[in-house]
């Protein structure tokens, strides 16, 4: 499990993840007319499977995440730390350390 790290309320700059997840989300919903909470609900539904499953991120090693932390666990993924950009990166391994 990869730790957690709260940050503070109003500070956007701070929780860049999220801002990027909330503009990709309202891009997406702007496509759609919803009928009913069920119709919002199931395109959430398939939204999320894309977003986990499909949709490549290349901050983590150019995978979705689903892949990712499976190969994370497996010990397929190496990370690597810039010290003085303070900005950690990942790569896939071809077996285990």
């Amino acid at each position: 499990m990869f730790p957690s790290h709260f940050t503070q309320t109003y500070t956007p700059q701070e929780n860049g993840p999220v801002e990027s997840f909330h503009t990709i989300l309202i891009g997406h919903l702007k496509c759609f007319t919803f009928w009913s909470i069920e119709d919002l609900e199931n395109n959430l539904i398939l939204f999320q499977e894309k977003y986990n499953s499909k949709r490549l991120y290349g901050s983590i090693a150019h995978l979705c995440p689903n892949d990712f932390r499976i190969l994370w666990w497996l010990g397929y993924i190496q990370m690597g730390i810039h010290i003085k950009l303070r900005k950690s990166h990942f790569q896939t391994q071809n077996s285990p350390p």
